[in-house]
């Protein structure tokens, strides 16, 4: 994964992530509140569990393949904040016994947040966003 520093080069790379995924649902407007009802009704269908070692954390979420009839499309996580991040990569899911499944490994440092993000179905489908705490 590659690291940027805010900026621009992470606004080009998010805007190319959301263009390739999200391409037909640029006419579609999702409000916060939107997306809050959605976290609210969904966060419970995801497992998240964390690992400590002595320098390091290792983050491993289990997930549905689907939510309300929508197949899952994507998986990323988002570091300081989810609209103005400081890091953003996508994950990619692994299946495990038929189980969706993906994880994340990082040192520990003081005051880090994540959040993992998950969309399901074309153009204007369900996203849910889910906090990661790790101290």
């Amino acid at each position: 994964a590659l690291y940027f520093q805010g900026g621009m080069g992470l606004r080009i790379v998010l805007l190319l992530y959301f263009v390739s995924f999200f391409s037909s649902a640029m006419s579609c407007h999702i409000t916060d509140k939107q997306f809050e009802k959605w976290n609210h009704q969904y966060s419970h269908l995801f497992q998240i569990k964390k690992t400590n070692s002595v320098n390091g954390y290792s983050v491993i979420t289990s997930f549905p393949k689907t939510i309300s009839g929508l197949n899952f499309q994507n998986a990323g996580i988002f570091k300081d904040s989810l609209k103005n991040p400081t890091f953003y990569t996508s994950l990619q899911p692994i299946n495990e016994n038929g189980i969706l499944k993906v994880w994340f490994t990082g040192i520990v440092k003081s005051k880090e947040h994540y959040f993992l993000s998950f969309s399901y179905g074309q153009d204007c489908g369900i996203s849910v966003s889910l906090p990661v705490e790790l101290n």
